[in-house]
């Protein structure tokens, strides 16, 4: 007898995860922007989708190549799209483009 896959099953989308305490320690005490690196653009939605879903009191934004970045060559523009931002979830592309000086 074969299965479904996980994404049909209900309790997969209602599934919630519960972080440990101490991951949730860390998270707070970290004052680091943190980015969750994906291979491609559907997979960073989803990322994306999650973590913001677990995580509603932690500013989470989705980073693609759609939003210009590519051309977002001074700081300040990184700098102001990401003011108060804790999480990033992009392609490894979009950091590739982000300006590290």
């Amino acid at each position: 007898m074969a299965s479904k896959p996980l994404q049909d099953e209900p309790e997969a989308e209602n599934a919630v995860l519960r972080p440990r305490y101490y991951q949730l320690e860390m998270l707070e005490e970290s004052k680091k922007l943190i980015f969750v690196l994906v291979p491609t653009v559907a997979l960073a939605a989803q990322w994306y989708n999650v973590v913001s879903a677990q995580l509603p009191a932690i500013s989470v934004r989705f980073l693609s190549g759609a939003d210009g970045v590519d051309r977002w060559g001074d700081k300040w523009i990184w700098d102001e799209f990401l003011q108060g931002v804790r999480v990033v979830v992009c392609t490894y592309q979009v950091l590739r483009d982000f300006p590290l000086d």
